[in-house]
């Protein structure tokens, strides 16, 4: 039975848990103006200096690979270009919230950072293979699909197990649904709104689990979808729900690629993971 007093508090706790630092949202704005110079998109991140920090340790990870130490923010800025830079900025404005412990999800701290950084990174490269979505949108969507789950954790704790023992194999967002009448997919949606994302990055998070349901951008929640399986696929942050993950296998042929290419992209995710810090 779905617990009415649970649920309003859910919805009033996505109005105000998690923030992004105000600076990531002026950044991403900033980098969208084609005239906009390295010194003003630099000043705005300096003026964040926990941000200044993290985007100067991401740009220096074997990640982006550059042959010698990037120096400053400034020098960042130049070298990483525009869609690099966005994606540095977003993953390091959400790795305070995305390493969080969420024990009502069995993941350990840094698990929920791990699995959504993998899947961002497994989100990017898909898009390069598929020429129906940006790649920025990409990255960010893969990023932050499970948000959600930072609102939820605190109350889902053990009760999941009392749906899982009457109904064996159910999908956990069914689970979440009928203990809350929500699920958090659509409370990442919430906070995403919350955050001013467009509504294709929005949507795309309120279907990562059900791409065949989005109407705004299809294939970018198609790709949400993959990419969360990859990062599933590859043990990274399975948590309690991934024991009962369904995967849609016409999110795949929706992007026009096949299952050997996700295999691949699969492969070179493995390859990578070890390249972004999970402690920045």
């Amino acid at each position: 039975m779905i617990d009415e007093a649970v649920k309003r508090r859910i919805e009033n706790e996505a109005d105000t848990l998690p923030v992004l630092p105000r600076a990531v949202g002026r950044v991403i704005e900033l980098i969208s103006d084609p005239g906009v110079s390295a010194e003003a998109v630099a000043q705005v991140v300096v003026g964040d200096v926990a941000l200044a920090a993290k985007v100067l340790r991401l740009a220096n990870s074997t990640y982006y690979g550059f042959p010698r130490r990037v120096g400053s923010i400034r020098e960042a800025v130049i070298i990483l270009g525009t869609r690099a830079l966005r994606e540095v900025v977003m993953a390091a404005g959400a790795h305070g919230f995305l390493s969080r412990e969420l024990p009502g999800y069995m993941l350990k701290a840094g698990e929920l950072w791990q699995h959504s950084i993998c899947a961002a990174m497994a989100a990017a490269r898909l898009a390069t293979r598929s020429t129906l979505v940006e790649e920025g949108d990409a990255f960010t969507a893969g990023l932050v699909h499970d948000v959600g789950k930072l609102v939820l954790a605190k109350h889902v704790g053990e009760r999941y197990q009392e749906v899982l023992r009457g109904e064996e194999g159910l999908p956990f967002l069914e689970i979440e649904r009928r203990l809350f009448g929500t699920d958090h997919a659509e409370v990442g949606a919430m906070i995403a709104r919350r955050w001013s994302l467009p509504g294709r990055l929005e949507e795309a998070i309120a279907s990562h689990h059900d791409p065949g349901q989005a109407k705004l951008d299809p294939a970018l929640a198609a790709l949400t979808h993959v990419a969360d399986w990859v990062a599933m696929m590859l043990g990274q942050g399975v948590g309690a729900d991934g024991l009962a993950y369904r995967f849609d296998p016409a999110a795949i042929s929706s992007l026009g690629l096949d299952e050997a290419e996700i295999l691949r992209v699969a492969g070179e995710v493995a390859d990578l993971s070890g390249s972004i810090p999970m402690q920045i």
